[in-house]
């Protein structure tokens, strides 16, 4: 009888355990989104975790990527070509993370995949 009981708490405790685990293969969606009312030379952090610029894109400019990174910090860096008002977002996993708006042209932000 004891051994069955003892059997019987350590197939619970694993079926609890295996049942609470995060998954570990799950990705994570990470999106920038732009604005501003000239052209826009931005940098970001894409999926492989390195900066990429690109320059005189519009205010229409978004850029979404997956990544299975964990504890990574993801950074957008947006400016204006005329110095006007410029504004950027980052959502990971589809909740905004940051944002920021500025008058004066640059906009720096960033944030942590969790």
């Amino acid at each position: 009888m004891k051994k069955i009981l003892i059997g019987s708490l350590v197939v619970l405790l694993a079926i609890f355990t295996v049942s609470c685990s995060k998954k570990s293969d799950s990705g994570h969606a990470v999106k920038y989104t732009v604005g501003g009312s000239s052209k826009l030379n931005i940098t970001y952090t894409d999926a492989d975790m390195t900066a990429k610029t690109v320059s005189g894109v519009t205010s229409t400019w978004t850029h979404t990527f997956s990544t299975s990174s964990t504890g990574q910090l993801v950074h957008l860096s947006v400016t204006s070509v005329d110095g006007t008002g410029v504004n950027g977002a980052i959502y990971i996993d589809g909740q905004q993370s940051t944002q920021n708006d500025s008058g004066s042209g640059t906009v720096n932000i960033s944030a942590q995949i969790p």
